[in-house]
């Protein structure tokens, strides 16, 4: 910082050292305030197009599905204050306004009920966002209750389904080794001819009729 000795008006005295030599020799606060603008703003011409680029993103600016309200408000906030840094007046109303009309279809029904029990000549910007912040966490909250209810649902089925083919396969499986068991006896009976006896090893005979 530079000494309030030196031989300038004492306001000058609280500019940084990287401001101070833009406005020397300046002989007024409103000179120097010009000359500063004009550097870092531009010309009026210059602040004119940008102004007129600023209000047409406000005007183009919509919240999609995808974005929360905090993202959305503070883009749009963001916006005002640059249009209001160049010299245009944004009233609160008509970004409070601008935020309602362009919510998602999601929040109809809370804006409903705001425009029902609230003056909106009295909201501000900042009870209407956290008004909405609150409903979108609710809604939310319901959205993953239910989601979590249909993931368990479907693993319970999916379970059952695969009990119940467990169940019929070994059903299946169970049913043909008997049938080919008892065919197989029966070609052999027919024929005189049996499984060979576990006691005498003779193959004339069944075992329950061994002697």
């Amino acid at each position: 910082m530079l000494a309030s000795s030196l031989p300038y008006p004492p306001g000058l005295s609280a500019l940084s050292d990287e401001i101070f030599p833009r406005i020397v020799g300046v002989k007024s606060a409103k000179e120097a305030w010009d000359r500063l603008r004009d550097e870092f703003q531009g010309s009026e011409r210059v602040r004119q197009q940008r102004l007129l680029t600023l209000k047409r993103e406000f005007e183009m600016l919509k919240m999609k599905e995808s974005d929360s309200v905090k993202s959305y408000s503070t883009k749009l906030i963001e916006l005002v204050n640059q249009m209001r840094l160049y010299g245009e007046e944004v009233q609160d109303h008509k970004v409070l306004e601008k935020i309602m009309i362009n919510l998602p279809e999601r929040f109809k029904s809370k804006v409903f009920a705001i425009e029902e029990s609230c003056d909106l000549k009295k909201l501000t910007i900042s009870e209407l966002c956290s008004k909405l912040q609150a409903h979108e966490q609710r809604s939310n909250f319901r959205q993953e209750d239910v989601t979590e209810g249909a993931f368990q649902a479907k693993h319970k089925n999916k379970q059952a389904s695969n009990s119940k083919q467990g169940k019929k396969k070994f059903g299946d499986k169970g049913s043909k080794g008997k049938s080919s068991e008892g065919s197989a006896s029966g070609d052999l009976s027919k024929k005189g001819k049996f499984p060979p006896c576990p006691h005498c090893s003779k193959t004339n005979h069944l075992e329950k009729t061994c002697w």
